[in-house]
């Protein structure tokens, strides 16, 4: 409990810390805010999930471009279905809370693109980390956003009040996802922290 406290922690206290400078001058509605908080918890869970590298993998594993780490031909390696669903179903929430975010995110095209770029960071990291990347995961994450952004422009049909004026503009949000990317990346030492607290 104490190492995911200090994962999210990492994650977490520096974007708390960009809000309070920056974003606190800023004028856009409360549930604009709302859905970046949500977004930001998110995130934290997906980094959580995914098992993203760190600066302090790279000093315990290296750097390991070999085939068993890296995999580059889609749809190649044995099929586990669990794996795919779960893929599949991580980045749907980021289809549908972007638009809610940033009003130019309300594009098929710009949904693709910034998922994907998610995605890619998020696989790369893993490179860091003696975890596999595939581009498996990448094709399966974007399909999935996709899939959220319909669902989106679906229920945004229904109940026209989801949207929100006064949105963040598409630098902010790139801003908020590598500051929180970054400080994982920086600050989360996992085996370091075990080995104190539970040594």
């Amino acid at each position: 409990m104490l190492l995911i406290i200090y994962e999210f922690g990492t994650i977490l206290l520096p974007i708390v810390l960009f809000w309070g400078i920056y974003l606190r001058k800023k004028e856009v509605s409360l549930l604009s805010k709302i859905y970046l908080g949500v977004f930001g918890l998110y995130y934290a869970c997906v980094l959580h999930f995914t098992g993203a590298g760190t600066v302090y993998d790279i000093k315990l594993y290296g750097i390991d471009f070999s085939s068993n780490q890296l995999n580059l031909i889609p749809f190649s390696q044995e099929i586990d279905t669990v794996i795919y669903l779960l893929n599949l179903v991580l980045l749907m929430p980021c289809g549908f809370l972007l638009p809610l975010i940033v009003k130019k995110f309300d594009s098929f095209k710009r949904i693709l693109l910034v998922n994907l770029g998610i995605s890619l960071l998020i696989e790369l990291s893993q490179l860091f980390n003696n975890r596999k990347t595939d581009i498996d995961d990448i094709i399966l994450n974007v399909a999935g956003a996709i899939i959220g952004y319909i669902v989106y422009k679906l229920v945004a049909k229904l109940f026209p009040k989801i949207s929100n004026k006064n949105m963040f503009n598409i630098s902010e949000f790139v801003i908020y996802v590598l500051i929180m990317t970054i400080g994982r990346f920086l600050l989360f030492a996992e085996f370091y922290f075990a080995s104190i607290f539970y040594m």
